[in-house]
């Protein structure tokens, strides 16, 4: 906490820290300098194929973080400048149609080291194209489970993206078979995979964990890869989707099942993007001591840039985001909170900020470097006693002060 509330008026308290985050802006969009992706070979081949391309890459996004404290409550605060991911990617690709990614019969891989804050191996897998509409992945990836969470960190809208993305089963290994359709009008996965998590070894229950999604878009477009926010020049386009997942971790006698069930929804037109997705989750725990629960949440975004500035509408965005999650729905029985800063708290926030994406004519796209400055408004709606509360209602207990101020850089090579 920047400020004892019994010292400064609530004006400054809210200014103050908008103002802190204002003046670091700059600083931390120099930290993200500019830096353009390196084609380390771009050959042809002595094989078959018609091209072979190495690529090497990665993203940086450093940010500061204000998070106000709660004294009455017990929760902490935070005043941090931080490196929220610093990642290193090595592409490669075979292809026999002479484009990188065609439509031909190719084989690609990726392999990605997160080294925030400390160094793990994020993506490693072999992509085996046959036709655009047919190809099989192998190693650890993303499952198919969600828009916003399939979209690469480097496309995001906000510098989080929806919590509900942490209900998901995230990366796995596994193998699953994928493909889309002409101008993206279908794309689908489905796939097995351990189960277990990221870079785990080996499957230790022996059994799987299943999960796919299907999306169309009826009059086309760029595709769930172009990302969350898309540039002013991108054509008219919506989808719509639905993925599902389930699967069994833990020894015998003490199993857990989840299964899972997600929603989703995106439209684009000229400046403004959006974007919404809901998940629901049940877990099932073979042991009757414990509590099944459900869990589930939604969030909607919105995100346009600035109409008839020329400037401003290839550059300047405001944004928009709210969100609701509850991570423990327990079933037949009653388990509160242990205290505000329990994750299972039932929680909900309105996000929102503005982004300057630097673009051209220095970059190829809106999204290799950009600044963006957020504030949330965070709003828990569970007592201790694990009763609802609407913290905005006159005759209900204050919700905590624990509102976020996030300035997020964001730069890829």
């Amino acid at each position: 906490m920047l400020w004892p509330d019994d010292e400064v008026p609530m004006r400054s308290r809210l200014i103050s820290p908008l103002w802190t985050a204002l003046q670091l802006a700059v600083p931390l969009l120099v930290l993200a300098g500019p830096a353009h992706a390196v084609n380390v070979v771009d050959t042809e081949p002595s094989g078959a194929f018609d091209r072979a391309v190495l690529d090497v890459g990665g993203f940086l996004q450093p940010r500061y973080v204000q998070v106000a404290e709660d004294v009455a409550a017990g929760t902490t605060g935070e005043n941090s400048l931080i490196l929220r991911r610093v990642r290193l990617e090595l592409r490669g690709s075979l292809s026999d149609d002479g484009e990188d990614g065609g439509k031909g019969f190719g084989v690609s891989t990726r392999l990605s080291l997160e080294t925030m804050p400390e160094a793990r191996l994020v993506d490693g897998f072999v992509n085996i194209r046959a036709l655009p509409a047919v190809q099989i992945r192998a190693g650890q990836f993303k499952t198919p489970t969600g828009r916003s969470f399939l979209v690469s960190d480097r496309r995001t809208m906000f510098a989080e993206r929806g919590e509900i993305m942490g209900l998901n089963p995230g990366r796995q290994m596994g193998v699953m078979v994928h493909g889309r359709a002409p101008r993206n009008r279908v794309e689908y996965g489905v796939g097995a995979f351990n189960g277990e998590g990221t870079n785990r070894l080996a499957n230790v229950n022996d059994k799987f964990m299943y999960a796919g999604r299907v999306v169309v878009a009826p009059l086309g477009g760029p595709g769930t890869a172009a990302g969350e926010l898309l540039a002013i020049d991108e054509p008219l386009t919506f989808a719509v989707g639905y993925a599902s997942f389930f699967g069994v971790t833990g020894p015998e006698g003490q199993e857990e099942a989840t299964i899972g069930h997600n929603a989703e929804a995106f439209f684009h037109w000229r400046w403004v993007s959006v974007q919404g997705e809901y998940l629901w989750r049940f877990t099932d725990w073979e042991d009757p001591a414990l509590a099944d629960f459900n869990s589930g949440g939604y969030y909607a975004q919105v995100g346009s840039f600035l109409p008839g500035v020329p400037w401003a509408e290839e550059h300047v965005a405001v944004i928009y985001k709210f969100d609701a999650l509850d991570e423990l729905d327990a079933i037949g029985t009653l388990v509160p909170p242990t205290g505000p800063d329990d994750p299972a708290v039932a929680r909900r926030s309105h996000d929102i900020g503005v982004a300057y994406h630097v673009g051209a004519p220095y970059f190829d796209g809106i999204h290799r470097l950009r600044v963006q400055v957020e504030y949330s408004i965070v709003q828990e709606r569970e007592n201790a006693d694990g009763s609802r509360f609407d913290g905005a209602s006159a005759d209900a207990p204050t919700a905590y002060d624990n509102n976020e101020i996030i300035v997020a850089a964001h730069m890829s090579f």
